[in-house]
C-alpha cells in the first residue's frame, strides 16, 4: 500500500493473494481514499464470489490468469494510449 501511495500510478494491478494483506483489502482501503486510480485483479482465484466482491469494492477489471492475460494486455495498451492524450 505505501508504494501505491508513494508512486501514485494511474493503474494497479492486484492479485486476491498476496503476503500481508490479501488484494481485497488493498483495493477496499486505496479505493475510499482514490478514485482516480484503475484497479485490475488478476488472479487464479476465478470463483464468481470473489469477482462480485472485487467489483463491489471498486475493482475497475478481474481477469483469471489462466484464460484472461490477453485482455489484461489489451486493457493496459488502452489505458497507456489514452493516458499519452491527456
Amino acid at each position: 500500500m505505501q508504494i501505491i501511495e508513494d508512486k501514485n500510478p494511474d493503474l494497479v494491478i492486484l492479485d486476491i493473494r498476496m503476503p500481508e494483506m490479501n488484494g481485497i483489502e488493498v483495493l477496499k482501503k486505496i479505493r475510499e481514499k482514490r478514485k482516480d486510480i484503475n484497479f485490475c485483479m488478476f488472479t487464479n482465484s476465478s470463483n464468481k464470489q470473489y469477482r462480485d466482491r472485487c467489483l463491489a469494492e471498486g475493482a475497475d477489471y478481474f481477469f483469471d490468469k489462466n484464460f484472461d492475460i490477453q485482455q489484461l494486455l489489451e486493457v493496459i495498451s488502452t489505458l497507456a494510449n489514452n493516458h499519452k492524450g491527456e
